[in-house]
């Protein structure tokens, strides 16, 4: 973690930052309208389908973003197991999503997950080199 370089350090504190606050407000729509449920939902899923995610989403991958922001941050010895939590947490979700949304032909709005199959991992690669 010592050999990330500040450019890369500032981007993926901005990154983890605002993925935690986009997975918030997702979610608050979602917690507000359940009419927004559907562009996440395959043909004949019932609402609980997705909504089962909202504990999960919550503590670890809107919540390991926020700690891998502060461990970054402050630069703790913690921050780089955080930053892997949070991407393995996040593909395993983008992957699910995006792998019903193939399969049921339906539920595209799990696209919106490929930034978190992107960045993520980039970031934590590069920042264990």
């Amino acid at each position: 973690m010592d050999l990330m370089s500040p450019g890369l350090r500032k981007f993926a504190i901005a990154y983890f930052r605002l993925q935690g606050m986009a997975t918030v407000v997702w979610w608050a729509v979602l917690l507000a309208s359940p009419a927004a449920h559907k562009p996440f939902l395959g043909p004949g899923q019932p609402d609980n389908a997705l909504m089962s995610f909202l504990v999960a989403d919550l503590v670890l991958f809107a919540g390991g973003s926020f700690a891998t922001a502060v461990g970054l941050t402050k630069e703790t010895k913690w921050a780089q197991a955080a930053m892997w939590a949070t991407t393995g947490a996040g593909c395993y979700a983008a992957l699910s999503g995006i792998s019903m949304a193939v399969l049921s032909n339906g539920g595209w709005g799990a696209f919106l997950m490929l930034p978190a199959l992107v960045f993520p991992p980039y970031i934590a690669w590069q920042a264990s080199k």
